[in-house]
């Protein structure tokens, strides 16, 4: 019992994927060995660049902690997150109660 197919189309599907397969695997390795990481790139960087690097990735985190705080602070709300309009009080109050959203990093630490 042979695993080669016995038509002449079929051998020509199974070389075609066979064919298909070791391209995509040289293509895999050529990549993976000529493409430098994440290290090498920041290593190859200018001082000036790394300083601009650093300050922008540290502008970055301290956005993304902003945002995990309103996230944290918004969790044990008696209402859907995306609805800003619920009164404050009773359903007759005329005040609203509004989710405060701000780009600004440092609008929680005031």
């Amino acid at each position: 019992m042979s695993m080669m197919p016995k038509s002449e189309g079929g051998r020509k599907a199974l070389a075609m994927a066979m064919w298909g397969g070791i391209t995509m695997a040289v293509g895999w390795a050529f990549m993976r060995f000529t493409t430098p990481n994440d290290a090498q790139i920041y290593d190859r960087l200018s001082p000036e660049l790394k300083r601009q690097f650093d300050r922008e990735k540290e502008r970055r985190r301290q956005l993304a902690d902003v945002q995990f705080q309103q996230m944290m602070g918004q969790r044990n709300l008696d209402r859907p997150a995306w609805r800003t309009d619920v009164p404050r009080d009773a359903p007759g109050s005329t005040s609203k109660q509004t989710i405060p959203v701000s780009p600004d990093p440092h609008a929680l630490e005031k």
